[in-house]
């Protein structure tokens, strides 16, 4: 195992440590500030404009506080994080099977891919909430696009770590 094996774990532990704080602290806070509304951060498929408007009604003052303050530190950390890491994972992983040189390369632009478009994301939210009763409609507008990006750039960052992993498996396999 390599040099760069024994710092992934750390980078991975990091990641997730900023995943399961939001998983179990700032995503329950803000369900019960806005009465049960998914996060629009969550919803995959994307929303609606109106559905931030909606949101930002439903978590009220106080609950846009905690969304501007508490949720939004941990995600606007989580990003860099999730890019840097599975960006690196991507990497090593794919070193260690055969893929056309250009594959190998692009790859690991994936998750920075998701990263950026979560951020595009964040300033969107951000501006949304923050403008409340107000929605800036350019704002509204491109949030569910940078929703939708993000999602799918994670769900395939997901699918290629999975089946880089399985080759790499398989290879190994083979040599026994």
């Amino acid at each position: 195992m390599n040099k760069y094996w024994h710092s992934i774990w750390f980078w991975l532990a990091a990641t997730n440590a900023v995943y399961l704080l939001m998983l179990f602290y700032t995503l329950p806070e803000l369900s019960r500030f806005s009465d049960g509304l998914t996060l629009p951060d969550m919803l995959a498929g994307g929303y609606g404009s109106e559905y931030l408007q909606t949101y930002a009604d439903r978590l009220g003052a106080e609950g846009r506080r905690f969304f501007l303050y508490r949720q939004m530190a941990a995600d606007m950390v989580y990003p860099a994080l999730f890019g840097y890491t599975y960006s690196r994972l991507t990497g090593l992983l794919s070193a260690g099977v055969r893929l056309p040189a250009m594959l190998s390369k692009r790859l690991p632009l994936l998750p920075v891919a998701a990263a950026v478009s979560d951020y595009l994301e964040n300033f969107c939210v951000i501006a949304a909430v923050s403008a409340h009763p107000e929605t800036p409609q350019l704002a509204a507008a491109a949030a569910p696009f940078f929703t939708v990006a993000k999602s799918a750039a994670g769900m395939l960052t997901f699918t290629v770590l999975a089946v880089l992993l399985v080759r790499r498996l398989a290879g190994r396999m083979r040599k026994l």
